[in-house]
């Protein structure tokens, strides 16, 4: 850089500080040298300006406007305010100032209240304030309760409360009970409580030999016990028996054998003799030996009773296909009575065959 463009530069730097210095209102005296010009910046008044602002709800930066060095003062206007009041209700409600202003207050009304009452039920209730006013208080009515008894009975029973009432307890008395006993007899027996009152227990007593009048020693075969009578009956082996047989399916006395016959009811010679007197049940049965389907034959009972012989029972049905009959029939006889099988045949040309069997429900005899 050579000497005269540096003071070439120096000069115009000089001149450009004084334009500035005068510019901001600093007299420069035409004789100041450069290193003068420090000396007169202190001479310098700065060109402000004043503003005013209004408040808003946004931050606003203030800056003064182009040719001035900045702000005297800047005056922020007062906020716009105003007061409201609400009156509440059951929605939600939004409080908003005029355009421009601001609250600085607002009144909410009190609240109108009422209290209700409600009287318990066995419905749902809903209680609802009165209109433009709000609940404070539901008063719920005591529930009205009762206590009831009953009695046991055979029916099933409904307890109720009194109308407007509620049951809190039903009290059931205890079942009335007894214990009864009943003694054996040949007859069928009801045993009932007393009126009023349950069976807990009824007790049946023991079978004795009381039940029955004939439940004797002399009636019973001997050393056989029946209800701890000990019998000593031994049997007269004839009619003098004190026992009565009955019909039944114990065969006493039998017989059987074959033969030949005509076309009217002919012995068989097939027969018992009867031990003791009383009802049997008489068995027989009879077969053919002849091989006609056409044949057609029968049977019957005889009783030969002091040389007397009479047909007893019925004759059976007369059979054809049939090669055996089979038969069964209850008849009252007496002892030493003779009953024997007849036949009735087509002709004498057929044979048969046969067995008979007198029966009783129980042999009490020994002969």
């Amino acid at each position: 850089m050579s000497v005269s463009s540096e003071i070439t530069r120096l000069t115009n730097a000089k001149a450009a500080i004084k334009t500035a210095l005068e510019g901001k209102g600093v007299t420069v005296p035409s004789s100041t040298k450069l290193d003068g010009y420090a000396s007169l910046v202190s001479g310098i008044t700065p060109s402000l300006q004043s503003k005013s602002v209004s408040p808003t709800t946004s931050q606003q930066t203030v800056s003064p406007d182009s040719g001035y060095d900045g702000l005297s003062s800047i005056t922020v206007g007062a906020i716009q305010t105003e007061t409201k009041s609400a009156t509440p209700s059951a929605s939600q409600q939004t409080i908003t100032p005029s355009s421009g202003k601001y609250l600085t207050q607002v009144t909410v009304s009190a609240v109108p209240t009422e209290t209700k009452t409600a009287t318990p039920s066995t419905s749902q209730q809903e209680i609802t304030p009165t209109s433009g006013s709000f609940l404070s208080k539901v008063t719920v009515s005591a529930i009205q309760t009762e206590t009831k008894t009953a009695t046991p009975s055979t029916s099933q029973q409904t307890i109720t409360p009194t109308s407007g009432k509620y049951l809190t307890q039903v009290t059931v008395d205890a079942i009335q009970t007894e214990t009864k006993s009943a003694t054996p007899s040949t007859s069928q027996q009801t045993v009932t409580p007393t009126s009023g009152k349950y069976l807990t227990q009824v007790t049946v007593n023991a079978v004795t030999n009381a039940i029955d009048a004939n439940i004797t020693a002399g009636n019973i075969k001997k050393d056989v016990t029946i209800l701890g009578v000990t019998g000593t009956y031994e049997g007269s082996g004839g009619g003098g028996s004190t026992l009565t047989p009955t019909a039944g399916d114990y065969p006493v006395v039998g017989n059987g054998g074959l033969g030949g016959g005509g076309s009217n009811l002919t012995s068989t010679n097939i027969s018992v003799t009867i031990p003791v007197s009383g009802t049997y049940r008489f068995k027989w049965c009879a077969f053919r030996r002849n091989n006609s389907t056409s044949y057609t034959w029968s049977s019957r009972l005889y009783r030969t009773r002091s040389g007397s012989t009479t047909a007893i029972g019925t004759e059976n049905s007369s059979w054809t296909s049939t090669y055996i009959q089979t038969n069964s029939q209850d008849i009252a006889v007496e002892a030493g009575d003779v009953i024997t099988v007849y036949v009735r045949g087509r002709s004498s040309s057929y044979s048969w065959g046969g067995m008979l069997t007198a029966c009783v429900a129980q042999k009490l005899w020994t002969n």
